[in-house]
């Protein structure tokens, strides 16, 4: 399952027990994208207005700006 905003795809995404394996051996480029699309039809979308799943926070410049969002937002 994974919090979807139209076509749009965001965090967090839940994974059944069945792909923990291929999680594990996910190539490190593409990390759990490569195991979302090779789920393809089995995937499940939450549709969900909440802007913040869609937001990336992988570097500390990603989370210095969406800190800063989320205290204007506030």
């Amino acid at each position: 399952m994974r919090p979807a905003i139209g076509e749009r795809h965001g965090h967090p995404v839940v994974f059944g027990r069945e792909v923990f394996d291929a999680l594990r051996s996910a190539p490190v480029e593409a990390g759990a994208r490569a195991v979302v699309r090779a789920c393809g039809d089995r995937v499940v979308d939450v549709e969900t207005d909440d802007e913040g799943t869609c937001i990336d926070v992988d570097t500390p410049e990603q989370y210095a700006r969406a800190l800063a969002r989320w205290s204007r937002d506030r």
